[in-house]
């Protein structure tokens, strides 16, 4: 299915939705939209993802710190 025939298809089903379910999808959306904002700032960070990939290959390996054992380091 190509983006504009997925954006009429959005359309159509929005324009089906009562008010209650019309606001809950309004917030949705607009939740989706920061969150891709956000994202895009972080990306923008020199060095963000490759930072990001190690981190998550240290965590999947197990070196990681509590958040416990680091509140006790104060």
């Amino acid at each position: 299915m190509s983006t504009m025939e997925l954006r009429e298809r959005v359309k159509r089903t929005v324009d089906k939705l009562s008010g209650e379910k019309l606001k809950t999808a309004d917030r949705l959306l607009r939740r989706l939209r920061e969150e891709d904002a956000a994202t895009t700032e972080l990306l923008e960070i020199p060095g963000f993802e490759k930072s990001l990939q190690r981190g998550m290959r240290d965590a999947a390996a197990g070196r990681i710190t509590s958040v416990d054992k680091l509140r006790r380091k104060r």
